[in-house]
């Protein structure tokens, strides 16, 4: 995609490439770090000559409008890996908390059965007493008797089966007491497994409602959550319409003071100046004459020059034409007043050139158009203030772009007509003190 819009050489060296940024022959050095890879990220760092600002950062702007781009779809499947692993997470949270939730039922049933057997069997009553069957009683009565043999053999088995069964009685009741003691020990167990079951249960309850909080339907929202949304304060539609009112502001400015210096500077080293100064003409008229002579070209090249705006604008400015004129004819009388200034004060053409170039940029250096005046020391902004240039063109902007009315842009055209005034106060006493001397 960069390579449509700009010529782009690879090179092998970040040194050579350097260099080719300060020699002017590459705009931008672009460094991609080696084995660039999206899991691991990394920086891509540019080297840029800052004295061509305009070129330097529309090429930046446009790489790094690719790079955003590129960075955000790879966050975008990144976040959508996530959004799935967590959807999954929470489906096996949600099956293995019903098996958890089983389980705990499970085993709080055993317990149950548990304790049940337990009742049993202590129920059980297995107590073996030999002499409650009276054996010693019976074998006397036999021998009392004088029974048979037969009998008494028969009495003497009797009493090894009640001995057997004694025996077994007693065999019967140690398992039972192992059983219940077995017993006693699962049902310790069974409350400790019924615990864990039930934190099991908890821990899982807890992640799944903590996951049903994450509001992942959307993957732009979580990899865009603010989204910067840049609207214009100004209605017009051509973007060359934000250049006018500062380059007005400039021709105004430059001829205005070139012209009236150009002039003044011309007519003070002309033959016939002496004789001038000679003739009983007051120096009020000389400023007034040269004032309105300036002037009248100023008028007729801004007259060019909106002819120009009004094919180029068409109906832009016909609703604003009256507060333009009237801007610009102000903003040329202090200019021209400023350049008989510097005319009166130097005494060679290449002098009072050079005053006045010194004191253009002067102006145009302490304006909006080369640094934002909010970056100037304090000490500067009331200069700043009554610039007549930054004033010019903060008239000609409101005017021109945002079609604020002349009413609310009074204090500021109090300033220029009070320099204005100023300014040809001082001409005219330069005039007259001029005139004196001669």
């Amino acid at each position: 995609a960069l390579n449509k819009e700009f010529s782009v050489t690879k090179t092998d060296a970040q040194q050579m490439c350097i260099d080719s940024v300060k020699q002017g022959t590459f705009h931008v050095c672009a460094f991609f770090p080696p084995n660039l890879d999206y899991m691991d990220g990394g920086d891509v760092t540019f080297y840029v000559d800052e004295s061509r600002t305009n070129v330097v950062y529309a090429i930046i702007n446009n790489i790094h409008s690719i790079i955003s781009k590129q960075s955000e779809d790879l966050s975008a499947h990144l976040t959508q890996s996530l959004v799935d692993t967590l959807k999954q997470t929470e489906e096996q949270i949600t099956e293995h908390k019903i098996i958890a939730i089983t389980l705990n039922e499970n085993l709080e049933a055993s317990g149950d059965d548990l304790s049940f057997i337990t009742t049993q069997l202590v129920g059980m009553d297995l107590n073996y007493n030999k002499d409650d069957f009276s054996i010693e009683l019976l074998d006397n009565e036999v021998k009392k008797q004088n029974i048979s043999a037969s009998l008494t053999f028969l009495v003497e088995e009797v009493e090894e089966a009640i001995d057997t069964y004694g025996g077994n009685i007693q065999n019967a009741n140690n398992a039972k007491k192992n059983s219940i003691n077995a017993i006693n020990k699962l049902k310790t167990t069974s409350v400790t497994d019924i615990s864990y079951a039930k934190s099991i249960i908890n821990t899982l309850t807890k992640l799944e409602e903590k996951i049903k909080t994450l509001e992942f339907e959307e993957i732009d929202t979580i990899v865009n959550p603010l989204n910067a949304n840049i609207q214009p304060v100004a209605t017009q539609k051509k973007t060359s319409i934000y250049l006018f009112p500062t380059l007005l502001t400039l021709i105004i400015m430059f001829v205005s003071v070139f012209l009236a210096s150009t002039t003044e500077i011309r007519e003070k080293l002309s033959s016939i100046n002496f004789r001038s100064y000679m003739t009983p003409v007051k120096p009020l008229t000389f400023v007034v004459g040269n004032f309105l002579t300036n002037l009248l070209i100023i008028t007729l090249q801004l007259f060019v020059m909106f002819i120009a705006a009004f094919v180029y604008f068409k109906s832009m400015l016909f609703s604003i034409l009256g507060n333009v004129i009237l801007v610009t004819l102000i903003s040329a009388s202090l200019f021209i007043l400023l350049g008989m200034f510097i005319g009166l004060l130097f005494k060679t053409h290449e002098t009072s050139i050079l005053g006045s170039i010194c004191v253009g940029f002067f102006f145009l250096f302490f304006s909006s158009v080369m640094v934002p005046i909010e970056t100037l020391p304090k000490f500067f902004t009331a200069f700043v203030n009554f610039n007549p240039f930054y004033i010019t063109e903060f008239l000609l902007n409101k005017i021109l772009i945002f079609n604020v009315p002349l009413v609310n842009l009074l204090p500021s055209i109090y300033i220029l007509i009070g320099l204005t005034v100023f300014l040809f106060a001082l001409v005219l006493f330069m005039k007259h003190h001029i005139q004196q001397n001669a």
